[in-house]
């Protein structure tokens, strides 16, 4: 998995997700990636951060 600038925002924004989504809102496209990378991050921190290691020279 390549890390995009939207994801890399992702790992540095705060977490703001709430609730866990619908799967209506996931098939109608309302929940974007960054928000699906936030509530996995959120779900599981300690496995994603050791593998997800961004030195700003990959892209």
């Amino acid at each position: 998995m390549q890390l995009t600038d939207d994801v890399v925002q992702g790992l540095k924004a705060p977490q703001t997700i709430t609730r866990p989504f619908s799967s209506r809102e996931v098939k109608s496209g309302q929940v974007t990636m960054d928000a699906v990378n936030s509530l996995y991050l959120s779900a599981s921190p300690s496995p994603v951060a050791g593998h997800l290691q961004y030195d700003g020279a990959a892209g």
